[in-house]
């Protein structure tokens, strides 16, 4: 006998939660519920190599004297499962990179928006959940590394470490089966007052 809305039990009731369902003994009743249940947490340090692009003014800087990010934002996040099982975190956004540079002519800067996609991995479930819902958040401010003049082919850039701090949760729903048996040899019935009370009428 299954029932998915809520009641009370007697005093003498006994109760026992399982998951997943198994099979209640002779003479117990089986309730089902859905619980929210936070299905998996992760929090990562993502390194992001930013590479701005040179412009012909200045092709060929001689160093890169700072570099800055700024205005991240995280667009949104989806859960995959990759080839063995493995859940992630997909995370999206975007972030302002600044790289101060020498070159022939003088000082210039370089500034671009950098697109971010990484994954996230999370730590193995304990259970079967459904209806999952992701969020993800930014901790802190981004920071950056020393910046490097990189050459591709005839291509200059200058390449950026961004260090940004990710944390992930997962919810999701959850099934849970109670089995409650009473005993009806010892339910007291129900009164209004007691023999000692005293009588109003």
């Amino acid at each position: 006998m299954a029932d998915g809305g809520h009641g009370m039990m007697g005093p003498a009731t006994q109760v026992a939660v399982t998951h997943p369902y198994t099979p209640p003994p002779d003479g117990m009743l089986v309730v089902e519920t859905i619980l929210p249940v936070v299905s998996g947490r992760a929090s990562q340090r993502l390194e992001i190599l930013c590479n701005l692009s040179l412009d012909r003014r200045a092709r060929y800087p001689e160093r890169v004297l700072g570099t800055h990010a700024t205005a991240a934002r995280l667009a949104g996040a989806s859960l995959v499962t990759d080839s063995t099982g493995q859940r992630r975190i997909m995370v999206e956004g975007e972030l302002q990179v600044f790289a101060w540079c020498l070159g022939r002519d003088g000082t210039f800067v370089l500034e671009e928006t950098v697109p971010i996609q990484r994954e996230v991995p999370l730590p193995p479930g304990d259970g079967e959940t459904r209806n999952e819902r992701v969020t993800v958040e930014l901790v802190g401010e981004p920071s950056c590394g020393p910046g490097t003049i990189v050459r591709n082919g005839e291509e200059l850039s200058v390449r950026v470490p961004v260090f940004i701090q990710v944390e992930g949760e997962v919810v999701g729903e959850r099934r849970v089966f109670a089995y409650a048996q009473s005993n009806p040899n010892t339910l007291q019935p129900a009164s209004w007052h007691g023999e000692d009370d005293p009588d109003y009428d």
